[in-house]
């Protein structure tokens, strides 16, 4: 033991890294070298010799030091070779992204736990905050990755450890300008996310003195400390496949088209980014969440710190990853301009992957690659007594304590990153606003399919799906009222995939839910009563026609200029254009279980595909009603009369608080899940009470 102990020790001696001075590498140096001998021979040799010798080292000159844009000439050279012979088909994401690359699985407390193994090293994968969670809690703030590790003095080997945002801005790219994208921001009443992740990657590396075991070994030690004290959850292999996919926004993989400025997945673009700090910066926690934030669909960040064994006393390697994700490649331009702006306020310069965003589309994947080599810390502490460690923190601001003389003493890399608020915190769909006038949000669409029961009233179910809209989602209506929720479809002035109307029962084909596209299915089983105020046609399909009219039935959609007008003149009771008729009753009367698919169901299951939800309207909550609620994810109550609200109590052992149900405000609705009850304001918006009407409900209206 003594004697492994001692080899692995000799075997983590500090060696030499190349020098980088001002961006110039060892090899330029030689190069320069090879140059003048070259010369030096030709002279000796004299004629034209000499001539041709000239002319090479010439050649091999400019190849060296000709820099243009951000990077050297034979920098592009070497880019453009790799990427003309470079394989792109691959039937997963992990084969895109890391060939060669095998998931197998080691044995963790909560079951087994996924493992990737390369030539260089292991890889885990642990999920931070709940994913899947319905009920959006605030996170407890988390250190800078190179403080992660459990400074116990245990011997490890080298490791690397990456953390990765990704996060989609709401409202979504898809809302555009539109109704729904004006209302949502006035809802929201700042930046917020549609969706976030947040994942960490730890990676052992292989080093002399380390067989496979022991690697392993090492490991499932760190992730079992890193789950217990961050509170994360480990990666299964289905889970972790599941997660590859979704953070490449690439499904299927075969679909990835690599070109030189950027990648193509399906009808999204990407492009990827090298970030470095400049001497004396480093990256931020405020940055990092900021940067997620950008005017695309989403943007995913990768912070990756290189972490030698606990006695040396090499400095950690930091680099900083980010992708862009958008429909439009001339979206992705303006975002581009807006990141250098941000870049540069966070002295961080960065290299565009032209050429390489595949080896980019890697390095923000939680794979524990960083896709370019890493760079010292700036200004980092050299030796292991001086090494941060996990069990001392700093201010959320990340300055010096104490109120003088903080401002003049430069601050470590620590300090600089300050604590991260993981962004899963508020990501979310905006249902209303709390008792102190936040967002309120809701994960109502998740890496699983998510069942939902509104008891309430019409508009609030508009009004729930008019939200769905502001983060990318597609809505799939089945309803036998159709003349209810055509005046609704036409005024949002989405565009045509987003929003469709099709009697229950009928089969649809609709795409399967994605992270950046989720879809939800309302289930109005309800039948209408009184006369028609127009014809309300089917088309071929089934569906029933949404298209704006210019004659007969319902007018045509609004366009944006007259609803900001309108919104200053309109009643909060008024609807444009509402009425109520007979529907066409095509079906069965049975409501499909999952937007996606085809074939009839009743909605109650957990069917369904990841990304996906079902909302179902009940105006009043019965005996039959239970088994519904009782599978339900989430239940949205509206207020109701005290029969009902016993009922709603004793089915979601709500206890004393199911009493509460009587007493809300009729703008009010109560969020219930299976661990937690929050109560909200509806709080519409002046776009939402001109296309939809005011949602709230009293007792009394039932």
């Amino acid at each position: 033991m003594a004697a492994d102990l001692a080899t692995r020790r000799a075997a983590r001696t500090p060696t030499a890294r190349p020098a980088r001075t001002l961006g110039i590498r060892l090899h330029q140096v030689i190069t320069t070298q090879a140059a003048a001998a070259l010369v030096l021979v030709g002279a000796v040799v004299g004629g034209p010799t000499f001539l041709l010798t000239a002319v090479g080292a010439a050649l091999l000159l400019t190849l060296t030091w000709l820099r243009t844009g951000e990077r050297w000439a034979f920098e592009w050279i070497v880019a453009a070779l790799r990427f003309g012979i470079r394989r792109r088909a691959a039937a997963t994401v992990l084969d895109l992204a890391a060939p060669g690359t095998q998931m197998t699985s080691a044995d963790l407390p909560g079951g087994p736990g996924a493992m990737l193994a390369d030539d260089f090293g292991l890889t885990m994968l642990l999920e931070l905050g709940d994913p899947v969670g319905v009920l959006v809690e605030a996170q407890p703030e988390l250190a800078a990755p190179w403080e992660l590790l459990p400074a116990d003095g245990r011997e490890r080997p080298p490791c690397r450890v990456q953390l990765l945002l990704a996060g989609a801005p709401a409202p979504a790219i898809t809302a555009g300008d539109g109704p729904v994208g004006i209302s949502y921001r006035s809802l929201a009443g700042g930046p917020v996310l549609g969706h976030a992740r947040a994942v960490l990657a730890v990676r052992v590396l292989r080093a002399e003195g380390w067989a496979d075991e022991d690697l392993r070994g090492a490991l499932t030690g760190l992730v079992r400390k890193l789950a217990k004290r961050l509170n994360a959850r480990p990666l299964d292999r289905a889970a972790a496949v599941r997660t590859l996919t979704d953070l490449a926004y690439a499904d299927p993989p075969a679909a990835v088209r690599e070109e030189w400025t950027r990648l193509r997945a399906g009808e999204l673009s990407q492009v990827t980014f090298q970030a470095r700090p400049e001497a004396g910066a480093a990256p931020s926690a405020e940055s990092m969440t900021r940067l997620l934030l950008l005017p695309v669909a989403a943007t995913t960040v990768a912070l990756t710190a290189d972490l030698p064994g606990p006695e040396s006393t090499d400095r950690p390697l930091i680099s900083l990853s980010i992708r862009l994700t958008a429909p439009d490649p001339a979206l992705l331009e303006m975002a581009t301009g807006a990141l250098h702006t941000l870049a540069a306020g966070e002295r961080l310069r960065l290299r565009r992957r032209d050429g390489e965003h595949l080896q980019g589309l890697a390095a923000t994947l939680p794979l524990g690659t960083s896709g370019d080599p890493p760079r010292a810390g700036p200004d980092w502490p050299h030796g292991p007594s001086r090494w941060p460690s996990g069990h001392h923190g700093t201010s959320a601001s990340g300055s010096a304590a104490g109120p003088q003389g903080s401002s003049r003493r430069r601050l470590s890399p620590t300090e600089r990153f300050g604590r991260l608020v993981l962004p899963t915190g508020r990501a979310g769909v905006v249902v209303g606003r709390d008792r102190h006038g936040r967002p309120l949000q809701v994960r109502l669409f998740r890496p699983e399919p998510t069942q939902v029961m509104l008891v309430g009233g019409l508009q609030c179910a508009q009004l729930l799906a008019f939200r769905a809209l502001a983060v990318g989602a597609r809505v799939l209506v089945r309803t036998r009222r159709p003349q209810e929720w055509v005046p609704f479809a036409r005024g949002t002035a989405a565009a045509s995939d987003s929003i469709l109307l099709a009697p229950p029962g009928h089969s649809v084909e609709m795409p399967p839910g994605a992270p950046l596209r989720p879809l939800l299915t309302v289930l109005d089983l309800r039948r209408a009563a009184g006369p028609s105020p127009g014809p309300i046609t089917a088309q071929p399909s089934g569906v029933y026609d949404v298209r704006p009219r210019t004659n007969g039935g319902i007018g045509p959609a609004p366009t944006r200029q007259e609803v900001t007008a309108s919104i200053g003149r309109a009643a909060p009771g008024d609807r444009s254009g509402d009425g109520s008729g007979n529907a066409s009753r095509t079906g069965n009367g049975s409501g499909n279980g999952n937007g996606s698919r085809t074939g009839n169901g009743n909605g109650n299951g957990r069917e369904g595909r990841p990304w996906e939800a079902t909302l179902t309207l009940r105006d009043e909550f019965r005996a039959r009603d239970v088994a519904t609620a009782v599978k339900a994810d989430l239940v949205l109550l509206q207020p109701t009369g005290a029969d009902q609200a016993e009922l709603i109590g004793t089915t979601l052992n709500l206890g004393e608080v199911g009493r509460l149900l009587t007493r809300m405000r009729p703008g009010m609705i109560g969020v219930v899940n299976r661990q937690a009850v929050r109560w909200a304001t509806l709080s519409p918006t002046p776009v939402e009470k001109v296309l939809i009407g005011d949602p709230s409900r009293s007792i009394g209206a039932q």
